[in-house]
């Protein structure tokens, strides 16, 4: 199974364990193809949200972040599954409390 294929489908849970919403998608940096962000389905009204993979541990088989779900669903709404552009990256990992990696 592929990098990225390990997260689609997959339901992301807060540290507290709590469900935060489903892997839709996985999106690649642009510059080296790496796995960046987690596409993640809070609801089935409100959007999808990039969460940074960089953030993801995996722990007795659940996809776990330190973040709730209030927190991702307050980050931008993803339009389309590709890589947000550089303004919006930095402002997105910032609103995490994460820097941007170079």
């Amino acid at each position: 199974m592929s990098t990225m294929q390990k997260f689609i489908d997959r339901t992301l849970y807060a540290e507290s364990g709590g469900p935060i919403g489903e892997v839709r998608d996985v999106i690649r940096r642009p510059q080296d193809l790496e796995p960046e962000w987690l596409v993640v389905k809070t609801n089935r009204i409100r959007g999808e949200h990039l969460v940074p993979i960089s953030a993801v541990v995996e722990k007795h088989q659940s996809l776990t972040v330190p973040f709730d779900k209030e927190t991702v669903k307050a980050s931008p709404v993803v339009k389309e599954h590709i890589a947000p552009p550089t303004s919006e990256r930095v402002a997105t990992y910032r609103h995490y409390g994460l820097l941007a990696p170079e």
